[in-house]
């Protein structure tokens, strides 16, 4: 088993979806922090389609990799790094 660390997860997707990830970290024993990214549009503008948001999550790198796998099966496409190290789709880097 890793101990518990401290790692930046860069997460590249929804905005609209970042908050679930947060919460799939959480249902794993990972602590996470983050700033929720602003949408900023006007009339007749387009909502992002994606945005970058870096998390701070505190726990096991095991951890974060499960959240990653479940939160892919719902948004497919969404690119995260550890560390600044991309995860591949299987949760290797």
């Amino acid at each position: 088993m890793t101990a518990v660390q401290t790692y930046k997860i860069t997460y590249e997707g929804s905005p609209a979806r970042v908050g679930l990830f947060a919460k799939l970290l959480r249902d794993e024993g990972v602590q996470a922090e983050y700033e929720p990214p602003i949408e900023e549009r006007g009339v007749g503008q387009e909502i992002a389609q994606e945005v970058l948001v870096i998390l701070l999550a505190t726990g096991t790198v095991e951890g974060i990799k499960l959240a990653m796998r479940k939160f892919r099966g719902w948004a497919k496409g969404t690119k995260f790094k550890i560390d600044d190290k991309p995860v591949e789709e299987n949760g290797e880097e």
